[in-house]
């Protein structure tokens, strides 16, 4: 007898939302570009930018924007999370 599949979560039950907004005309263009509005249980924790040059984080208030070139961004990723 197969084991009951777990029910999907309901909008309850999540705690983060993502909100995206798509701008591909064609990836390879300059000014192409992702955007994702990060909420977690309805507030918003920022804005993360994506486009073929770097990776752009807006905190929920912030003007300042951090901004990663992709390869700083990898490096960012790979010492997070598997250490130096």
């Amino acid at each position: 007898m197969p084991a009951k599949k777990k029910p999907a979560p309901t909008q309850a039950d999540r705690r983060h939302t993502v909100k995206a907004q798509v701008k591909i005309p064609e990836l390879a263009k300059s000014g192409a570009s992702m955007s994702f509005e990060i909420f977690a249980e309805g507030k918003k924790l920022g804005t993360i930018m994506i486009g073929q040059g770097s990776f752009t984080w807006y905190g929920k208030k912030r003007t300042n924007r951090g901004k990663l070139d992709w390869t700083r961004f990898a490096e960012f990723m790979d010492t997070h999370f598997y250490g130096e």
